[in-house]
């Protein structure tokens, strides 16, 4: 159970300002989470790389820039690497909403006892306004990119009433929030609600905190009610209080943790990837998966901006001109000195040159200017040497420089996604081989499914605790828990790469199987699971024994039943009518589905009787003993021999 004076109240001493590093707790444990600058450190990082404004990693002085190109490009910058977070996001999105995703609940309403029903309780509006499932699947995507030590948090009341059931508040709360986490230990909190109060001092409203303060088994709120701050004082209102008296007859304050009934701390982070641990693991600090493509992000960002700088060169080249005199006013100095009545010297600037010193024109990007040539010698003659007057011209830009950092920008681009394993987000290389293609998308497959397992985990965590919370221990929660199926596998390739795949499988002769697998899996891409399409090849392949065999291939095994087995027999009957069966398959289905709507409902062995019965009325057997030769086997007829007709 949490101790007040070891616990709560050196928080509380600090008038709610965040504790520093070396802060410790009486029990000698940090007051701080070991973490907690890296954590926000990692955050700022990823925020700087996806914010619009142009990040500080790039507001540097480029070699021999002036403030002007500087500030110009700060002022035109566009973050063109935005897109990827938002593509990647909902791809971690798609978990929730593929067929494979569901949550089944054990128990009916009328199984539930006491009126006291988890399943209803997760599905009402208690959680900021959304059902348990839409506010957690609703952040959790965003939160598990860019702030993976985020939490989910159930936060009790600071009273409860012992004659209702419990209440609770769902927030998702960022890492910068989360003062402490002991695993499994300790947490303090710091909500995102504020309380607010007035400075007794200044007679101004002023946002009070609210902390929260957990362990395995309770948990105390803390409200800051009023702040003086000059004398640097706050109070606080603290769960669990009351006035006793004591020896001696003082009054004093008694502060009992309150049971929260989970069996262990009320919150869930975002991530999974440990990334840093401390002692042993007792501190733990996630790391997000975008940590691998930041590299490659921010020198995307600055290829794309040496582009643009490029192409403002190119575009409005240097020009450089040859100024034959100074400027006759003020002598190329570009200032001109005025006295007045009292003969006090003022300095201005010059206004025939506008302070250049002589008189030229300019563009955009500042002028060359180059002196009259000076005098080098005399010749044999005595006649003066010089150097030769330049003419006026301009220096244009190398376009192969804007082709180089286009392409720099684009490699960048797909080396960030190649690190998650998303490369099929951005583009598939045609030069890519099919082997390396399959690979990544492989590889972006395991990242989702093993971040829809640890998602669905912690759902099922939260959905526990709500269940603990408001129906204590004694309200059968453990009965009622739901199981929370995550997709086992996405479809993460495009149709025209399974397409490819299945292509290069009917080229290469490949098993039937391998065939059967990927034509199913293009049908799921383009038509849908629900779609008649595939289900009919998938019912095939499970009740035609055929289903691997072209008509051509059917005719010669039905000739060979013919000319092989007894054709009065049952088992000639049978066989027979399983080849017309593979044969008409298409138009016995389309049959079934007219004459019956809830044909897809059945069961695989009813679909079965139901098509073998109304093939009968498309055999017709024969009994006679002539002799039957598939077209495949007869010799092609050439009109020169004429003793092939007449057999």
């Amino acid at each position: 159970m949490l101790n007040y004076e070891i616990h709560i109240k050196p928080y509380l001493i600090l008038h709610g300002n965040l504790p520093g590093a070396s802060d410790l707790l009486p029990d000698g444990t940090p007051m701080l989470h070991p973490f907690y600058g890296d954590i926000l450190a990692q955050v700022k990082e990823i925020d700087e790389v996806f914010a619009k404004a142009q990040p500080p990693f790039m507001d540097l002085n480029r070699p021999k820039e002036s403030k002007a190109h500087k500030d110009y490009r700060k002022a035109i910058f566009k973050n063109t690497v935005k897109p990827f977070l938002g593509r990647v996001t909902r791809q971690y999105e798609q978990i929730r909403v593929v067929e494979d995703y569901e949550v089944e609940w054990p128990l009916s309403d009328s199984e539930v006892s006491n009126g006291r029903n988890l399943r209803q309780l997760c599905e009402s509006k208690r959680f900021s306004g959304d059902n348990v499932q839409d506010w957690f699947w609703s952040k959790w995507a965003n939160a598990y990119l860019k702030d993976p030590n985020s939490a989910a948090v159930l936060l009790p009341p600071a009273q409860q009433s012992e004659n209702q059931l419990r209440t609770f508040k769902a927030m998702w709360v960022s890492s910068a929030k989360v003062w402490q986490c002991r695993k499994g230990e300790f947490a303090v909190i710091e909500s995102e609600e504020k309380n607010i109060i007035k400075d007794t001092y200044n007679n101004v409203l002023f946002e009070g905190k609210i902390l929260y303060f957990f362990d395995h088994d309770s948990y105390f709120v803390a409200k800051q009610t009023a702040i003086n701050s000059v004398q640097g004082t706050s109070n606080w209102e603290v769960s669990g209080s009351k006035t006793a008296v004591a020896e001696g007859g003082a009054l004093v304050q008694i502060y009992t943790a309150t049971p929260h009934n989970c069996e262990g701390l009320p919150l869930v982070f975002a991530g999974h990837t440990v990334g840093k641990v401390h002692e042993g693991g007792r501190y733990e600090m996630l790391a997000s998966i975008l940590e691998y493509a930041l590299p490659h992000l921010k020198k995307a960002l600055q290829r794309d901006e040496d582009g643009e700088i490029v192409a403002l060169h190119h575009a409005v080249p240097r020009e450089w001109e040859y100024a034959p005199s100074p400027c006759p006013t003020c002598q190329g100095t570009g200032k001109v000195d005025e006295y007045d009545e009292e003969n006090k010297k003022t300095t201005t600037k010059c206004e025939t040159c506008q302070g250049n010193g002589v008189q030229s024109t300019s563009n955009g990007l500042g002028v060359y200017q180059l002196r009259p040539p000076s005098v080098e010698g005399y010749d044999d003659q005595m006649k003066v040497v010089s150097l030769p007057t330049p003419p006026v011209g301009r220096l244009d830009g190398d376009t192969a420089a804007m082709e180089m950092f286009s392409k720099q920008f684009e490699q960048q681009v797909t080396l960030a996604y190649r690190a998650l394993g998303m490369e099929h987000l951005n583009h598939v290389p045609l030069a890519q081989a099919g082997v390396a293609k399959r690979y990544d998308a492989k590889e972006g497959e395991m990242n989702l499914v093993t971040a829809g397992t640890h998602a669905g985990a912690k759902l099922s965590w939260i959905i526990s605790c709500t269940g603990q919370l408001v129906y204590g221990t004694l309200g059968g929660v453990k009965e009622q828990l739901p199981t929370i199926r995550t997709p086992k596998r996405f479809e993460i390739e495009g149709i025209d790469t399974v397409g490819e795949r299945l292509n290069q499988a009917i080229q290469n002769k490949y098993s039937p199987e391998t065939i059967y697998t990927l034509q199913l899996e293009y049908l799921r891409s383009v038509a849908g699971e629900n779609s008649d399409e595939f289900r009919m090849y998938q019912l095939r392949k499970r009740i035609d024994p055929y289903w691997f065999m072209g008509f051509e291939a059917l005719n010669f095994e039905q000739a060979q039943v013919f000319n092989t087995m007894k054709r009065d027999g049952q088992a000639f009957q049978k066989k027979n009518q399983l080849i017309e069966l593979s044969k008409n398959f298409e138009m016995l289905v389309q049959d079934a589905v007219s004459e019956d709507p809830n044909f897809w409902s059945k069961k695989p062995s009813e679909q079965r009787a139901m098509l073998m019965e109304m093939n009968k009325e498309y055999v017709d057997m024969r009994t006679d003993n002539f002799e039957i030769q598939p077209a495949t086997m007869q010799g092609m007829v050439s009109v020169q021999d004429t003793n092939q007709l007449k057999n």
